[in-house]
């Protein structure tokens, strides 16, 4: 390598989506960019991997050598014959269709290089591994079960959360903002006096409320309910974000990522940066970064495993957990205390959720389909599934993977909380299951100690339907920050992160 090709702009350790969709957008814009990871393979936290490589990320977990991000992990069974024919996801997410994610994939030409289905329904749980379909459109809802006047005040609340107005300044909510979402919906004085089973499966099937409280509501008379304790101004805005997505590629607001989702995705984005130049190093671990103040000059001086050469580069981008311990710093245990903690399952198995749960679906539908299990007991916290397999080019014919996830509390056991759920939903034994609790939200990540470091943090919004989008406008944040840092000019900003750019001739032959 000559003195000139060591050198770049920006260095970037980890490929999860945000640094993914960073180093794309830098590279378009002209800028070298060399991205790092010590995984053999692209995504980092949001990865697609196979069922083996599943099972070593679990034993390497398990010994606590990565950090604290993930604990209480552990697994049963094996990983299945064909193990690389599985793509599982680290991070699984169900992409709303008109979300900055999607924006940037199109913006970004990126898009090329995935595929996308629907997901074809929800289901909520009704007790006893019952399940019952959860109407989001207005066909559904005139067509199902409820009784005229509850499909006449559910077709009211979507009506109103379809509004092009921003929901904040309606009167309808004026001082109801951070009211609980079911007490909101309930309430015989309110604007919709839904019933409290569509309330909660509003609740917790279209808008994603995760959390209940027990407490004194007032229907007809005064009865003690287990209500949606999410603020109901954040829920009415995810349903409104959800329902202008419905439509563009279908009747379900949300798509799922074949191959696995983000992991996909984010290797997508590398293969783009690549293309304008972008420089690839995976598989190596970091040796050591010493800063421009040690070197001696103005640039970062990079060492890596079994690579001869040091690099250099005027800025680095990275999550500060993946930085050497000499230049970051772990925040005060005082702001661990508000972290969130998620206990998360991946399962293999043989058996179909509808088998399960006593409902009939053609194959494609059982593999594109969420549960969500409502929390019943107070301070508790809802359970939410959701199948890839086959048809989302996730696993062989006859396999389904299940992803289980809930919000919980340090120190929880996975297997003990999601182990019930799992059964609910797959009546033969998994051939595989991994649980594990994972850390997320600003407060738990380390802080860089360099000003020219600039920091990744995974968002604290882990809704599956949040995911990719929050994670796609940290990239937007850490891309202005790196512009700036380089002295690209404000009108540079104001074109955005994807520039009109010529199309290489790897672009074009794709495009034929």
């Amino acid at each position: 390598m000559s003195e000139d090709d060591a050198k770049f702009d920006v260095c970037i350790i980890g490929t999860g989506l945000t640094e993914s969709i960073v180093a794309a957008a830098l590279s378009k814009w002209g800028l070298k960019v060399v991205h790092i990871d010590q995984n053999a393979y692209y995504g980092s936290d949001e990865a697609a991997i196979g069922a083996d490589e599943l099972v070593e990320w679990a034993k390497k977990q398990s010994t606590g050598a990565t950090g604290g991000r993930y604990s209480n992990v552990s697994y049963a069974g094996n990983a299945p014959p064909a193990p690389r024919s599985y793509s599982l996801s680290l991070s699984p997410s169900i992409i709303q269709a008109t979300g900055p994610l999607i924006a940037s994939l199109i913006s970004s030409g990126v898009s090329r290089y995935s595929s996308f289905k629907l997901l074809e329904r929800t289901f909520i749980g009704a007790g006893d591994d019952q399940f019952t379909p959860v109407p989001s459109s207005k066909a559904a809802i005139f067509s199902s079960s409820l009784s005229n006047s509850q499909k006449r005040k559910l077709m009211r609340l979507l009506l109103f959360c379809a509004s092009p107005e921003d929901l904040s300044e309606r009167s309808e909510i004026e001082g109801k903002e951070n009211l609980g979402f079911v007490e909101f919906l309930t309430s015989s004085d309110g604007p919709f006096s839904l019933g409290p089973e569509v309330a909660e499966a509003v609740a917790f099937a279209l808008a994603f409320c995760d959390k209940i409280e027990g407490r004194l509501i007032h229907i007809h008379p005064v009865v003690f309910l287990m209500v949606a304790a999410d603020p109901t101004l954040p829920a009415l805005q995810r349903i409104q974000r959800y329902l202008r997505s419905s439509g563009r590629y279908g009747d379900s607001p949300f798509i799922i990522g074949h191959y696995g989702g983000l992991g996909e995705i984010a290797q997508g984005f590398c293969r783009m940066s690549a293309v304008h130049g972008g420089a690839y190093i995976l598989g190596h671990n970091l040796v050591s970064l010493k800063p421009p103040s040690e070197s001696g000059g103005e640039t970062w001086k990079i060492e890596i495993e079994d690579i001869p050469d040091v690099l250099e580069a005027k800025i680095i981008i990275s999550n500060p957990s993946s930085l050497p311990a000499n230049l970051s710093t772990i925040p005060p245990q005082d702001s661990l205390s508000s972290a969130k903690y998620l206990a998360k399952c991946i399962a293999i198995t043989d058996s179909s959720p509808t088998e399960a749960s006593g409902t009939e679906a053609p194959a494609e539908q059982q593999e594109s389909t969420t549960y969500i299990f409502p929390p019943r007991e107070p301070d508790s916290f809802s359970v939410s599934a959701f199948v890839t397999g086959q048809h989302t080019l996730s696993s062989p014919s006859t396999k389904h993977n299940i992803y289980l996830q809930s919000t919980t509390h340090a120190g929880s056991e996975p297997a003990q909380l999601l182990g019930p759920y799992l059964e609910a939903l797959s009546p033969s034994a998994p051939d595989l299951a991994v649980f594990f609790v994972e850390q997320v939200g600003t407060q738990a990540d380390k802080q860089p100690l360099h000003p020219s470091i600039i920091p990744i943090h995974r968002p604290s919004e882990q809704r599956w339907t949040e995911i990719g989008d929050a994670l796609t406008l940290e990239a937007e944040r850490v891309f202005r920050e790196a512009m700036r840092f380089l002295k690209r000019s404000e009108e540079d900003l104001s074109q955005g992160m994807w520039p009109a750019v010529e199309a290489t001739e790897e672009e074009e032959e794709e495009d034929i």
